[in-house]
Parts: structure tokens; sequence; C-alpha cells
């Protein structure tokens, strides 16, 4: 090739390369300006949300996915604007209240206008204070609230009877490697010491009540460290024991049940097994007085254990469904053996409590004696947010009624109407009445003895 030639082939090459680069050039900018012409409203950003309206906006959906009741959007909506309205005057950043202008009942825009009316440093007081009183004002009013971690952690506690305040070997005086004899003597010393203060009769009311309610928390020490497995479940975890029995007289068991805790259908077994081999057991009083409910998981197992395995034992009610649920466990030998079974209650029972007896009634187990119950029937669960407004500082739960119970008579709402007893011990022919369900006169007898503590 001559050097004309290769020179001619260098040129054309560069003019080339140029042109190419000018047309690449030309074409990246056609698409550039073809593209931002072409950019509408739904490409721009979306602004940031505000956090205050989110916690709002999920409490919200929450309460509508997972409460008992169906409610409308009107109504929901109302309890918000009914919550603001309370706090607002408290913390607006003027004197005129913000006006809704929002005509499609929007809860987003409702709350997001609401709040750009509150001063920024009170806007998580303010959105906790409304959560606080719209969970608080559904029905049964009262029972939902806005739960704190503590809230929670003070929850868990209660249902499983632990009590962080109490130590059972102080309230003895005792050391944790007391022996059994050593816990027995302390409390009877100790019982003994306070019943002498009780039936004193130049101590004052306020003496009296004091006495009795160590003698209470005496007892409570003493069923727990009492029993080789219940002690070793407080030592573990400090949970108290919830279930006791013992014979009465010959022929007649007495058990005990003050609140269900996940521990109790244990306790409850293993007390029923010892009463298997029992000679000549002919009569069950099971009591549920002053039992406050708990832990509703295991009423399956519960019933099982008088109605057998795999029987429809019972219903919950949620947003117009009904939730039925079977027994989960086989009935048990002692259960199988008595003839009579006696369940006491009073108008303090509640809850599951409330849930058990109704189940036992339907199914013609026993014999409810004493009071209506207290018509406590709703079923509570915690729905953590996902949503925090300062999750360093604090963080919230839901705690909402999710479904309710239902009784034995009618299938209408346990809730604020109880269960009936078949013998109420508010009539005066009570006692008369006992003849007519039992032939035992001891029984009888055992029964007055207990109606009257």
């Amino acid at each position: 090739m001559s050097k004309k030639t290769s020179k001619i082939l260098k040129s054309i090459l560069v003019r080339l390369i140029i042109t190419v680069f000018v047309i690449t050039i030309i074409i990246a900018g056609f698409f550039y300006i073809k593209q931002r012409n072409n950019t509408t409203d739904d490409d721009e950003p979306e602004p940031q949300k505000d956090i205050h309206v989110e916690f709002l906006l999920e409490i919200y959906n929450k309460i509508q996915e997972n409460y008992w009741e169906e409610i409308s959007d009107e109504d929901l909506i109302e309890l918000f604007e009914l919550a603001i309205d309370k706090f607002q005057t408290q913390t607006a950043t003027n004197t005129q209240e913000s006006a809704i202008t929002v005509s499609d009942n929007d809860i987003a825009s409702i709350l997001s206008q609401k709040i750009e009316s509150i001063q920024i440093e009170e806007r998580k007081e303010f959105s906790v204070n409304v959560g606080t009183t719209v969970l608080a004002n559904l029905k049964p009013f009262g029972r939902s609230g806005l739960y704190t971690s503590e809230n929670v952690q003070e929850l868990s506690d209660t249902v499983q009877n632990i009590d962080p305040d109490a130590d059972l070997y102080s309230e003895l005086e005792l050391e944790k490697d007391a022996t059994e004899e050593e816990i027995k003597e302390s409390h009877e010393e100790k019982s003994k010491n306070l019943e002498e203060i009780i039936n004193d009769e130049t101590k004052t009311e306020e003496e009296i009540k004091e006495a009795e309610e160590k003698i209470a928390l005496l007892d409570r020490a003493y069923e727990t460290l009492s029993e080789p497995k219940d002690r070793e479940k407080y030592d573990e975890s400090g949970i108290e024991s919830t279930a006791s029995s013992n014979i009465i007289k010959p022929g007649i068991a007495y058990l005990q049940i003050k609140k269900f805790s996940p521990t109790t259908f244990e306790e409850f077994a293993n007390e029923l097994d010892g009463l298997e081999d029992e000679p000549g057991l002919e009569s069950l009083i099971i009591d549920f007085r002053d039992n406050i409910g708990g832990s509703i998981d295991y009423l399956p197992y519960f019933l099982g254990v008088f109605l057998g395995n795999n029987q429809h034992a019972y219903d919950w009610y949620h947003q117009e469904d009904y939730l039925p649920f079977r027994t989960k466990a086989e009935r048990m030998p002692a259960t199988k053996k008595v003839k009579n079974t006696i369940i006491l209650a009073n108008e303090i029972t509640q809850s599951s409590a409330e849930l058990m007896i109704s189940t036992l009634k339907k199914f013609n187990i026993g014999t409810f004696i004493g009071t209506k119950t207290k018509g406590w029937g709703t079923i509570e669960k915690v729905y953590p947010l996902d949503i925090q407004i300062d999750p360093v500082k604090e963080t919230y739960s839901i705690f909402l009624v999710h479904s309710v119970t239902l009784r034995d008579t009618d299938g209408q709402p346990i809730e604020g109407r109880g269960v009936d007893p078949d013998i109420d011990i508010t009539t005066e022919d009570w006692q008369d009445q006992l003849s007519d369900y039992f032939e035992d006169r001891d029984l009888i007898e055992v029964i007055e003895e207990l109606l009257e503590k």
C-alpha cells in the first residue's frame, strides 16, 4: 500500500469515528428530551408519609380486620374523629379547629389534615392519646387498649400466674432450701397468729383486712411450695400453682381451680390422677369461685377430661362467623367413676371459667351451685404494631377483643349475661333444693359448709 493510499484511509477512518460519535450524541439527546416530555405526575416521587398518620392508620386497619364485630368505615371514622376532637383543642397550633374538607370519608386524608394542625413536638402524645381513646371506646367499653411493652409484660405475667412483686419464700420467712416440714410448720404458725388477729374484736377493720390479705398470701405460698412439682416450676420461672385438691370426707373430693394459666391443665390432670385410686370416690366438687379466667388455649383439653375426645364443645363468635372448638383429650378415669359432679362459682367467676362451666352445663356434666357468673365473655389478643413512632423509646401493641363466647342456654354471648346456676344461693330455698339433686347427706353438708366460707 502506498503512503498516499494509507493517508486517505486514515482520514476516512477519523471522519467515520467523528460521524458515529455525533450521531450517538444526537440519538441520546433525542431520547432524553422524549423521556422528559413524557414524564407524568405519577412518576414524581411520592411525598414522605407522616409516621403519626401511618401509626394511626395501622390501628384503624387492625381494628377492621380483627375486631370481634363488623364495624363500618363510617362508624370507625366517627370514633377517630371524636377522639381527635377531644385532644386537638389542647394541642392545635391555632385557636381555630381545622375543618374536615374530605367528602369521601378517606381516613388517611382526615388524619393527615388533623395532624398537620398539631405542633410537631406534641404529635406523638396526640397520636397515642387518639389510639388509646378509640380502642377504649370499642364495645365492650374499656376492654381493648393501646399497650406499651410494659403493659404486654404485665399481661404475660398475669396469664402465667407470675407475681414479680411477691417472694413466696420470704412470706414464710424461709430460705429456698427449706424442707417440706419447715414450709408446713411456718404456714401453720403464721396463719394461726393471723387468725387470732381476725377474731380479735379489739382490732380495727384495717388491721383485720391486712391480716386476711396476709393469710391469702401465705396460702398461696404453701399451695405452691408444698408440692414438689409446683415448687420446681416456681423456682425456675416464678409460676405459682393454680390448682389443688384434697379429700374432704370419704368419697368426696374437692378440686379448686383459682385461674387458668398455661400450666393449669397439667396441674389439674395431676390432681385428677391422684384421685383415680381413691377408694369409694363418688362425688367431685370443682370450685371456680373467684376464678378470673386467663389462658383459654387449653380449654379443649380441660373439657376433654369430662366429655371425651373430639366433641363439639363450644363456639366463638367473630364478625358474623361461628368458630367451632372440639375437645382435645380423652376422658380421665377419675371423672368416669364419680356419680356426682358439683360446680361452684360466683359473681366474680369470669372469662374462660365461665365458658368451661357453660359447656359442662350444656352436656349435663354436673350441677352448678352458686350465683350468676360475672358475664365477662370476651377473648382478647395482642396485635403488635409494625409502625412505631419512636421505637427506641417505646413500642406499642393493640390489645383487642377479637371474639366473644356463647352460653349454653340460648346461644347468646356470655358477655353482659353470665351463666345461670342450677341452684341459685341467693334464693331463700336453695338449701332445700340441694335435697332435690342429691341423696347423700354428707355431700349436702360439705356443700353448705363450703358455701358459707
